[in-house]
């Protein structure tokens, strides 16, 4: 008897909710009908975003691609995008433009552009030196960035430089891919040592012969040489024929 009457009970109040729900639905349908609606709107606003950014993205490495020097790159992929990855590349790629530039001759010209080496150079320091400043969670173009700074002080003679960069890539908390170079820094930094030596061009000084010394003094500047003694020739009948 009890149990029938619990079911009853529960039934009664299930029947009271939905009674409560079908009223709250009448009273508050245009008010759902609304929350669904901006719901809808969102997901499709989320959608057009996520497109936007992709056509951006895809736009800006595009762009990356097409510009070589770095007046274009600053202007059309830097300047134009603020995306970390694609403005991390650009740097890297103005500094390797400048290290061709020194690599090529002084001054010689890419694209349009020339620098003389000191130009080149400051040039890469500065796009090389960017990157390692502001873009250290792009572990790629960082490592490339220090690999470019090293081959810089190089270039400047600066070996102390390059070797402590190149030291830094090799310690235990190096990144990941600072370490799957590890075999390219190990060898530069093996062969500092003899890049840093002059390379001397030119032939070598000629060794006057000396001349004989005789017994007497030295004769003066411009004085004519007695000639040696030569022994007496045995002497030659001549060509005329004798008397009988």
């Amino acid at each position: 008897m009890v149990s029938e009457e619990g079911k009853e009970l529960r039934a009664n109040d299930l029947a009271d909710s939905f009674a409560g729900l079908y009223v709250f639905l009448r009273q508050n349908w245009m008010f759902l009908i609304l929350i669904i609606a901006l719901a809808i709107l969102a997901f499709e606003l989320y959608k057009i975003h996520q497109t936007n950014v992709l056509d951006t993205q895809r736009q800006a490495w595009a762009q990356l691609d097409e510009y070589q020097t770095p007046q274009d790159l600053q202007k059309h992929v830097i300047s134009k995008f603020s995306i970390p990855a694609v403005q991390a590349q650009a740097y890297v790629k103005i500094g390797d433009f400048y290290l061709t530039l020194v690599n090529l001759g002084n001054p010689p010209k890419i694209a349009g552009v020339t620098a003389t080496k000191s130009q080149a150079l400051r040039g890469a320091t500065m796009a090389f030196r960017k990157v390692i400043q502001n873009f250290s969670n792009q572990p790629l173009t960082y490592a490339r960035a220090k690999l470019g700074l090293a081959q810089v002080y190089e270039d400047r003679g600066q070996w102390a430089k390059a070797k402590a960069i190149y030291k830094s890539m090799l310690t235990p908390d190096a990144s990941p891919v600072e370490k799957s170079l590890a075999v390219l820094i190990e060898y530069r930094l093996h062969r500092l040592t003899q890049w840093a030596q002059p390379v001397l061009i030119g032939y070598a000084p000629i060794k006057k012969p000396a001349l004989p010394r005789t017994s007497g003094p030295l004769a003066k500047p411009g004085a004519t040489l007695a000639p040696a003694h030569v022994p007496p020739a045995s002497l030659k009948p001549t060509s005329a024929t004798t008397q009988p």
